[in-house]
């Protein structure tokens, strides 16, 4: 099975799983910083970040994705 649909996760699974370590941070604010910086996996309405998409999310400066599928 693909590693994306292994490890890839919603903005609202990764919003739970941040929590869970103390990051506050709201499903929309992910889904809005992945959209800016192309940093994300999209079929139709369905939104997959990777656990290194996340990560570029978290990073200062918004590094842009080199693709997106």
């Amino acid at each position: 099975m693909s590693e994306l649909l292994m490890e890839g996760k919603t903005p609202e699974n990764w919003a739970k799983q941040l929590l869970e370590h103390g990051v506050r941070v709201s499903p929309r604010l992910i889904r809005t910083r992945a959209r800016e910086t192309g940093n994300y996996y999209q079929l139709g309405n369905l939104m997959l970040l990777s656990p290194e998409q996340i990560e570029a999310l978290l990073m200062p400066g918004r590094p842009q994705a080199d693709q997106r599928a």
